[in-house]
């Protein structure tokens, strides 16, 4: 069996090759169970720290971003510069020719079909395996 660290070029047995840390502007209790082998200290009601590894820095950053808050970069720079290029090729595929579309609505359907009544605005977070209101647990994480 091939283990991620060391396929991808860590110096040392058991160690990503890109470690870094962040300040996530979540609590903690919301990133633990999202936290897979990286550590989280406990910052406060509102953040916490966050250090993770990953084969590259662009990858390290593209995970970090799973979070959908902000982010501010403690360490190394290396990590604050992926996040820069991940930004610059987000932006160019964004607006990229051709690429750009309108995500519209689906179309009404079912007996409820005659409503006009708004959905309800996304309000972020994690997506949820079950529809709402099912008794199965949401993301399939074990807490």
């Amino acid at each position: 069996m091939l283990r991620a660290d060391r396929q991808y070029g860590s110096a040392q047995a058991d160690a990503w090759p890109c470690v870094g840390t962040v300040v996530l502007r979540l609590p903690a209790a919301a990133v633990l169970p999202f936290a897979g082998d990286g550590t989280v200290e406990d910052l406060g009601p509102d953040q916490c720290r966050y250090t993770a590894g990953s084969w590259s820095w662009i990858a390290l950053a593209a995970s970090l971003n799973r979070f959908e808050t902000d982010i501010t970069v403690v360490g190394p720079p290396d990590l604050t510069e992926a996040f820069a290029r991940l930004a610059s090729r987000n932006a160019a595929t964004a607006t990229a020719p051709g690429r750009r579309r309108t995500l519209k609505p689906p179309a009404p359907s079912g007996p409820d079909s005659a409503s006009t009544a708004p959905r309800p605005p996304f309000q972020g977070g994690y997506c949820l395996a079950s529809p709402p209101g099912s008794t199965a647990s949401g993301n399939g994480a074990s807490r």
